[in-house]
This record gives C-alpha cells, sequence and structure tokens, in this order.
C-alpha cells in the first residue's frame, strides 16, 4: 500500500512529513534539491523507537491506520540514496551519496532528517 503512495520524490517527502507530524514532531520541513529531498525537524521524531530501525524493519504504526507500517521503510526500499541524521550524527542506510553538506548545508543542525533521492528521478 504505502509503496504506492512513495512512487516519487515528492509522494515519499510528503509521506514521512505526516508520519513525523503523526509522530509527534512540532514542525517539519521540505526542501528540495534538484532531484534530491530533505524531510527535517527540530524533534526526532524517531527518537521512540528503542531496538528497531525504522529504515529496514516493517515497525507497526497505527497512526496510518491497522495494519500500517511506519514509511521510513517503504522510502528506503524506494531510494538510491537515502540517509539519516540525528544527534549522534549521519548514517548511509541505502546508497552511495554525495557530500551531505555540498547538497543541504543546515542538515546537521536538525534533531532529525532524512535525506533521499529516487532511482525514477534521475531521468528527469
Amino acid at each position: 500500500m504505502f509503496r504506492e503512495l512513495a512512487h516519487d520524490g515528492p509522494a515519499a517527502a510528503a509521506l514521512l512529513l505526516e508520519a513525523a507530524v503523526r509522530g509527534g514532531a512540532s514542525r517539519v520541513e521540505v526542501h528540495r534539491s534538484a532531484d534530491w529531498y530533505m524531510v527535517c525537524s527540530p524533534d526526532d521524531w524517531l527518537a521512540d523507537l528503542a531496538g528497531v530501525d525504522p529504515f529496514v524493519d516493517l515497525v507497526p504504526f497505527p497512526a496510518f491506520g491497522q495494519n500500517a507500517v511506519r514509511p521510513e521503510v517503504i522510502v528506503t526500499s524506494s531510494s538510491r540514496v537515502l540517509v539519516t541524521t540525528d544527534s549522534g550524527g549521519a548514517r548511509v542506510v541505502v546508497g552511495s551519496p554525495p557530500d551531505i553538506d555540498d547538497l543541504f548545508p543546515a542538515a546537521h543542525r536538525y534533531g532529525r532528517t532524512i535525506i533521499f533521492t529516487f532511482t525514477e528521478d534521475q531521468a528527469h
């Protein structure tokens, strides 16, 4: 179900934005640089997930409905490159990113960022 919703960069960014708000983030921003997207918040909306990795595990997310999972894993599965940052630093989840500071110089000032690009977007 979510894979269809995250069919391109704008749709995936919107899905992550909604998850962040439903996860307790007080403010969420979306930035775009060419075919790269950054979803960020001063709040780390994933901080309460102890023992699971929402980028690789199917984590239940009742805020999206019965039998729903967190969308981070769906966006990861569709991304050519995905990097996340939190207070502990940056983590490359999939792919080989360029220098994140060149793409989004402010990425490290947020409590949580998810930076990604889709293979499909590369043709545009």
